[in-house]
C-alpha cells in the first residue's frame, strides 16, 4: 500500500503545472535565432516547455453533425395504428396457415437432415453486404431457390432478417408504400428457416419487422388485397409462429374504406419454386 501510494504521488507531482521534471534556468539558456536546430540540452528543453506552455489545458473540439445523427437515439412509438377490419385477417385462417407453416418447416427440416445440404449457398451475397442484399432482394428473376433456403445456417438467416428489417422500416417518405412481393418471400423464407428459442436481438428483429409491416397494413388501402395479403402473411408468421409482436393502438386507425373484408389470403405456404419439400429431396 505504502508503494503504490508513494507512486501515485510521484505522478501526481511530475504531471503538476510548474514541477519540472528536469529544471533548467531559461535566464541562463543561449538561444539559437532562425530554424536552426537547438545547440545544447537546455536549449531543447526550453523549446519542449515553451510549446507546451502554448498548449491549452483543455482542449474542446466541436463534433459534426452526421456523427451527432448517427450518436443519436431513434425513438419508436409503442403501439402501432390499429388496421381497419376491412384488412384484418379471419382468426381461422391464422391458425390454419401458422399451422401449415410450422409443418412446412419441420417438413423442410427433415429433408435437410436425410439429404444433408452444402456448407454455404452459392450466389447469395456476404452477410455484411447490405447494398447486394438489397439489389437481391427486389429481383424478381432471383427468387430464393430450396437449395438456398435449405443452405443457410442460423447466423446468415439472422443477417438476412436484419438487412430485411432496414428494408422495410416505415418512415415518413415510405410510410403506407407497397413492399415489393419479392421482399415478403425473402421474410418468408428467412423465418422457414429460423430456429426456435429465438435470441433476443432477433426477437428484436422480428419486432421491428412486426411493427414496420403492421403500420405498412394499417396505412395502406383495404381494397388492395394483394398487399394487405402480402402483409398478413408476414404478421401472422411473426405473431403465431414465433410469438412476437406489437400493440395496436386503437386511438389511431388507418384509412376507412367501404370495401368488403378481404377473401381468405392466397395459401403461399409451398416452397418457392418446388411443389413439396418431400419430393424435391427423394427426386
Amino acid at each position: 500500500m505504502s508503494s503504490s501510494g508513494s507512486r501515485k504521488r510521484a505522478r501526481a507531482t511530475q504531471t503538476r503545472p510548474g514541477k519540472a521534471a528536469l529544471p533548467i534556468d531559461e535566464t541562463q539558456v543561449v538561444r539559437t535565432t532562425g530554424d536552426a536546430p537547438p545547440a545544447s540540452a537546455d536549449e531543447y528543453l526550453l523549446r519542449v516547455r515553451m510549446e507546451a506552455r502554448r498548449i491549452p489545458f483543455v482542449v474542446s473540439k466541436p463534433v459534426p453533425a452526421d456523427v451527432k445523427v448517427k450518436a443519436g437515439v431513434r425513438v419508436v412509438p409503442r403501439c402501432v395504428p390499429m388496421s381497419p377490419s376491412a384488412s384484418m385477417p379471419r382468426p381461422d385462417w391464422a391458425v390454419r396457415f401458422a399451422v401449415r407453416f410450422a409443418e412446412l418447416r419441420q417438413s423442410l427440416a427433415r429433408v435437410i437432415a436425410r439429404f444433408g445440404i452444402e456448407e454455404h449457398a452459392e450466389g447469395l451475397p456476404h452477410s455484411n453486404n447490405a447494398s447486394a442484399w438489397r439489389a437481391r432482394f427486389v429481383d424478381e428473376s432471383r427468387l430464393p431457390s430450396l437449395s438456398e433456403i435449405a443452405a443457410l445456417d442460423q447466423v446468415r438467416t439472422r443477417s438476412i432478417l436484419r438487412h430485411l428489417a432496414s428494408v422495410v422500416r416505415c418512415d415518413t417518405s415510405s410510410t403506407g408504400a407497397v413492399v415489393p412481393e419479392p421482399v415478403v418471400i425473402w421474410i418468408w423464407s428467412a423465418l422457414l428457416r429460423l430456429d426456435k428459442p429465438l435470441l433476443p436481438d432477433t426477437a428484436a428483429t422480428l419486432r421491428e419487422l412486426y411493427r414496420s409491416i403492421a403500420t405498412r397494413r394499417a396505412n395502406a388501402d383495404p381494397s388492395n388485397h394483394q398487399s394487405v395479403a402480402l402483409f398478413n402473411i408476414v404478421l401472422t408468421i411473426i405473431h403465431h409462429c414465433f410469438g412476437q409482436s406489437v400493440p395496436m393502438d386503437s386511438a389511431h386507425r388507418g384509412p376507412s374504406t367501404s370495401a368488403s373484408p378481404s377473401p381468405d389470403m392466397p395459401d403461399v405456404s409451398q416452397a418457392p419454386q418446388d411443389e413439396d419439400p418431400d419430393q424435391q429431396g427423394t427426386s
